[in-house]
């Protein structure tokens, strides 16, 4: 399995272009994504896939979506809060969701 990132999207016409880690772009056709819905597929996102030989030449099958790392932790809000107290101490605390 090659592993690379969703570089290109004709959504109209089915099609894609996946730049691996060796910095190629390979071909794809959406008849080729492994449980991913084309119309949610975004550029930036990161596959693994393996090569196959279509009929125009070298092409990613077998696409899947690789689990990217969250950036949130399970209850904790994205921000910070400031303690206003009768003088501001500038304290800041975590904002929990």
């Amino acid at each position: 399995m090659s592993v690379g990132t969703i570089c290109r999207l004709v959504k109209e016409h089915g099609y894609g272009f996946i730049t691996s880690n060796g910095g190629k772009d390979i071909f794809f056709h959406y008849t080729h994504l492994d449980g991913i819905d084309f119309p949610l597929l975004r550029e930036g996102q990161s596959v693994s896939f393996k090569i196959g030989l279509g009929s125009k030449g070298f092409e990613a099958i077998d696409i899947k979506l690789v689990d990217e790392p969250s950036t949130s932790v399970s209850g904790i809000h994205h921000g910070w809060s400031t303690h206003q107290k009768s003088r501001d101490s500038g304290f800041k605390t975590p904002v929990y969701a």
